[in-house]
Protein backbone atom coordinates (compact mmCIF):
# COMPACT_ATOMS: atom_id res chain seq x y z
CA UNK A 1 0.00 0.00 0.00
CA UNK A 2 1.35 3.32 -0.91
CA UNK A 3 2.24 6.11 1.65
CA UNK A 4 2.28 9.72 1.33
CA UNK A 5 4.08 12.77 3.46
CA UNK A 6 1.87 15.80 3.47
CA UNK A 7 4.30 18.46 1.66
CA UNK A 8 5.58 20.94 4.52
CA UNK A 9 4.58 23.45 1.63
CA UNK A 10 0.77 23.47 2.08
CA UNK A 11 0.57 23.83 5.55
CA UNK A 12 2.82 26.58 5.39
CA UNK A 13 1.34 28.65 2.57
CA UNK A 14 -2.29 28.30 4.29
CA UNK A 15 -0.45 29.92 7.36
CA UNK A 16 1.09 32.49 4.58
CA UNK A 17 -2.80 33.39 2.94
CA UNK A 18 -4.14 33.56 6.20
CA UNK A 19 -1.30 36.01 7.54
CA UNK A 20 -2.17 37.82 4.14
CA UNK A 21 -5.71 37.70 4.97
CA UNK A 22 -5.42 39.00 8.01
CA UNK A 23 -3.31 41.60 7.14
CA UNK A 24 -5.65 42.45 4.52
CA UNK A 25 -8.63 42.75 7.29
CA UNK A 26 -6.37 44.80 9.23
CA UNK A 27 -5.70 47.26 6.44
CA UNK A 28 -9.67 47.35 6.00
CA UNK A 29 -9.66 49.06 9.47
CA UNK A 30 -6.79 51.57 8.50
CA UNK A 31 -7.06 55.25 8.08
CA UNK A 32 -8.28 55.48 4.32
CA UNK A 33 -5.84 56.70 1.72
CA UNK A 34 -3.43 54.08 3.53
CA UNK A 35 -1.67 50.83 0.81
CA UNK A 36 -1.14 48.06 2.28
CA UNK A 37 0.09 45.01 0.67
CA UNK A 38 -1.10 40.96 0.22
CA UNK A 39 2.53 40.13 0.58
CA UNK A 40 5.82 41.60 1.01
CA UNK A 41 5.92 44.53 -1.69
CA UNK A 42 8.13 47.41 -1.10
CA UNK A 43 6.11 51.04 0.14
CA UNK A 44 7.43 51.78 -3.40
CA UNK A 45 5.90 49.05 -5.58
CA UNK A 46 2.87 49.67 -7.99
CA UNK A 47 -0.50 50.10 -6.63
CA UNK A 48 -3.30 47.29 -7.84
CA UNK A 49 -6.60 49.14 -9.32
CA UNK A 50 -9.34 47.70 -7.36
CA UNK A 51 -10.47 45.27 -10.29
CA UNK A 52 -6.87 43.61 -9.43
CA UNK A 53 -7.34 43.61 -5.79
CA UNK A 54 -10.74 42.13 -6.31
CA UNK A 55 -8.77 39.28 -8.77
CA UNK A 56 -6.48 38.50 -6.32
CA UNK A 57 -8.74 39.08 -3.00
CA UNK A 58 -11.10 36.07 -4.94
CA UNK A 59 -7.94 34.25 -6.12
CA UNK A 60 -6.69 33.98 -2.28
CA UNK A 61 -9.56 32.24 -1.15
CA UNK A 62 -9.48 30.15 -3.59
CA UNK A 63 -5.72 29.17 -2.70
CA UNK A 64 -6.87 28.54 0.87
CA UNK A 65 -10.07 26.50 0.40
CA UNK A 66 -8.00 24.40 -2.32
CA UNK A 67 -5.33 24.07 0.43
CA UNK A 68 -7.94 22.81 3.00
CA UNK A 69 -9.31 20.33 0.64
CA UNK A 70 -5.75 19.18 0.28
CA UNK A 71 -5.34 19.07 3.87
CA UNK A 72 -8.43 17.17 4.31
CA UNK A 73 -7.80 14.77 1.65
CA UNK A 74 -4.89 13.82 2.82
CA UNK A 75 -6.41 12.84 6.67
CA UNK A 76 -8.87 10.71 4.82
CA UNK A 77 -6.53 8.52 2.92
CA UNK A 78 -4.45 8.19 6.00
CA UNK A 79 -7.87 6.91 7.85
CA UNK A 80 -8.62 5.08 5.27
CA UNK A 81 -4.99 3.50 5.08
CA UNK A 82 -5.51 2.43 8.40
CA UNK A 83 -8.70 0.40 7.64
CA UNK A 84 -7.67 -1.19 4.76
CA UNK A 85 -4.56 -2.35 6.54
CA UNK A 86 -6.98 -3.63 9.66
CA UNK A 87 -9.21 -5.03 6.89
CA UNK A 88 -5.91 -6.77 5.47
CA UNK A 89 -4.85 -8.42 8.44
CA UNK A 90 -8.64 -9.56 9.35
CA UNK A 91 -8.54 -10.99 5.93
CA UNK A 92 -5.07 -13.25 6.09
CA UNK A 93 -6.44 -14.06 9.28
CA UNK A 94 -9.23 -15.39 8.18
CA UNK A 95 -7.49 -17.15 4.83
CA UNK A 96 -5.24 -18.80 7.42
CA UNK A 97 -8.23 -20.48 9.56
CA UNK A 98 -9.77 -21.72 6.70
CA UNK A 99 -6.57 -23.44 5.63
CA UNK A 100 -6.31 -24.82 8.77
CA UNK A 101 -9.83 -26.08 9.05
CA UNK A 102 -9.85 -27.59 5.61
CA UNK A 103 -6.00 -29.21 6.18
CA UNK A 104 -7.47 -30.74 9.29
CA UNK A 105 -10.78 -31.85 7.65
CA UNK A 106 -8.91 -33.51 4.83
CA UNK A 107 -6.84 -35.51 7.62
CA UNK A 108 -9.58 -36.76 9.48
CA UNK A 109 -11.43 -37.66 6.13
CA UNK A 110 -8.50 -39.52 5.32
CA UNK A 111 -8.11 -41.44 8.50
CA UNK A 112 -12.02 -42.14 7.96
CA UNK A 113 -11.10 -43.50 4.40
CA UNK A 114 -8.05 -45.37 5.21
CA UNK A 115 -10.41 -46.95 8.35
CA UNK A 116 -13.38 -47.83 5.59
CA UNK A 117 -9.98 -49.64 3.29
CA UNK A 118 -9.22 -51.59 5.91
CA UNK A 119 -12.35 -53.02 6.58
CA UNK A 120 -12.78 -53.49 3.32
CA UNK A 121 -9.92 -55.32 2.32
CA UNK A 122 -10.98 -57.53 5.97
CA UNK A 123 -14.09 -58.49 4.24
CA UNK A 124 -12.66 -59.35 0.96
CA UNK A 125 -10.53 -61.50 2.65
CA UNK A 126 -13.27 -63.48 4.92
CA UNK A 127 -15.57 -63.53 1.65
CA UNK A 128 -12.31 -65.29 -0.01
CA UNK A 129 -12.68 -67.54 2.72
CA UNK A 130 -15.48 -68.62 2.88
CA UNK A 131 -15.83 -68.84 -1.37
CA UNK A 132 -12.64 -71.22 -0.10
CA UNK A 133 -14.25 -73.51 2.54
CA UNK A 134 -17.61 -73.81 0.24
CA UNK A 135 -15.46 -75.31 -2.08
CA UNK A 136 -14.11 -78.02 0.06
CA UNK A 137 -17.72 -78.84 0.84
CA UNK A 138 -17.70 -77.33 3.96
CA UNK A 139 -21.46 -75.94 5.46
CA UNK A 140 -20.83 -72.24 5.03
CA UNK A 141 -24.07 -70.99 5.31
CA UNK A 142 -23.95 -69.00 8.69
CA UNK A 143 -20.74 -67.75 7.20
CA UNK A 144 -22.11 -66.54 4.81
CA UNK A 145 -25.38 -64.77 6.29
CA UNK A 146 -23.13 -63.12 8.62
CA UNK A 147 -20.92 -61.61 5.62
CA UNK A 148 -24.09 -60.58 3.99
CA UNK A 149 -25.21 -58.97 6.83
CA UNK A 150 -21.81 -57.31 7.12
CA UNK A 151 -21.87 -56.58 3.52
CA UNK A 152 -24.59 -54.60 3.88
CA UNK A 153 -23.11 -52.55 7.00
CA UNK A 154 -20.11 -52.04 5.12
CA UNK A 155 -22.13 -50.61 2.25
CA UNK A 156 -23.69 -47.81 3.90
CA UNK A 157 -20.78 -46.92 6.19
CA UNK A 158 -19.05 -46.44 2.55
CA UNK A 159 -21.93 -44.57 1.68
CA UNK A 160 -22.16 -42.32 4.03
CA UNK A 161 -18.17 -41.47 4.17
CA UNK A 162 -19.34 -40.75 0.14
CA UNK A 163 -21.63 -38.55 1.46
CA UNK A 164 -19.27 -36.93 4.21
CA UNK A 165 -16.56 -35.87 1.58
CA UNK A 166 -18.57 -34.69 -1.02
CA UNK A 167 -20.26 -31.88 2.03
CA UNK A 168 -17.00 -31.38 3.47
CA UNK A 169 -16.03 -30.40 -0.44
CA UNK A 170 -19.08 -28.71 -0.87
CA UNK A 171 -18.30 -26.43 2.43
CA UNK A 172 -14.92 -26.00 1.58
CA UNK A 173 -15.42 -24.59 -1.80
CA UNK A 174 -17.95 -22.59 -0.96
CA UNK A 175 -16.06 -20.46 1.95
CA UNK A 176 -12.94 -20.90 -0.50
CA UNK A 177 -15.44 -19.00 -3.31
CA UNK A 178 -16.52 -16.71 -0.86
CA UNK A 179 -13.23 -15.18 0.82
CA UNK A 180 -11.77 -14.51 -2.78
CA UNK A 181 -14.80 -12.82 -3.66
CA UNK A 182 -14.10 -10.54 -0.86
CA UNK A 183 -10.01 -10.37 -1.09
CA UNK A 184 -11.07 -9.62 -5.06
CA UNK A 185 -13.50 -6.95 -3.41
CA UNK A 186 -10.63 -5.51 -1.32
CA UNK A 187 -8.05 -5.64 -3.82
CA UNK A 188 -10.48 -3.13 -5.67
CA UNK A 189 -10.62 -0.68 -2.71
CA UNK A 190 -6.91 -0.95 -2.50
CA UNK A 191 -6.59 -0.12 -6.52
CA UNK A 192 -8.89 2.99 -5.47
CA UNK A 193 -6.88 4.22 -2.70
CA UNK A 194 -3.83 4.14 -4.52
CA UNK A 195 -4.83 6.25 -7.24
CA UNK A 196 -6.65 8.75 -5.22
CA UNK A 197 -3.51 8.46 -3.18
CA UNK A 198 -1.14 9.17 -6.32
CA UNK A 199 -3.28 12.30 -8.06
CA UNK A 200 -2.66 14.20 -4.42
CA UNK A 201 0.57 14.87 -5.30
CA UNK A 202 -0.03 16.00 -8.84
CA UNK A 203 -2.95 18.29 -7.17
CA UNK A 204 -0.57 19.63 -4.62
CA UNK A 205 1.78 20.62 -7.19
CA UNK A 206 -0.75 22.82 -9.54
CA UNK A 207 -1.85 24.20 -5.77
CA UNK A 208 2.22 25.49 -5.65
CA UNK A 209 2.04 26.70 -8.96
CA UNK A 210 -1.16 28.71 -8.49
CA UNK A 211 0.48 30.28 -5.70
CA UNK A 212 3.60 30.93 -6.65
CA UNK A 213 1.88 32.41 -9.23
CA UNK A 214 -0.19 34.61 -7.26
CA UNK A 215 2.27 35.96 -4.76
CA UNK A 216 4.28 37.40 -8.28
CA UNK A 217 0.95 38.49 -9.01
CA UNK A 218 -0.64 39.55 -5.72
CA UNK A 219 1.90 39.77 -3.41
CA UNK A 220 4.52 41.41 -4.99
CA UNK A 221 2.34 45.29 -5.23
CA UNK A 222 0.56 47.40 -2.83
CA UNK A 223 -3.15 48.19 -2.76
CA UNK A 224 -5.31 51.05 -1.34
CA UNK A 225 -7.40 50.47 1.95
CA UNK A 226 -9.84 52.28 0.69
CA UNK A 227 -10.29 50.01 -2.52
CA UNK A 228 -10.34 46.91 -0.16
CA UNK A 229 -13.24 48.21 2.39
CA UNK A 230 -15.33 49.24 -1.09
CA UNK A 231 -14.65 45.45 -2.28
CA UNK A 232 -15.13 43.85 1.16
CA UNK A 233 -18.58 46.33 1.04
CA UNK A 234 -19.91 44.67 -2.25
CA UNK A 235 -18.31 47.82 -4.33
Amino acid sequence: MQTFTPRASVAGLMLALCAAAAQAQTAANAPAGKVQSLGNASATASVMSRDELRACLRDQDALKATAASLADRRVALNAEQKALESENDGLRKERDAMAAKIEASAQAINAKVAAQAASVNAYNEKMDAMNAAAKKGENVDRRRQLLERDGKALQAASDSLNESVKAAQTENEATEKSLNERFAAFEGRIANWNTRNKQINPDADAYDEKLQSWKLRCGTRNYRESDEKAIRDGR
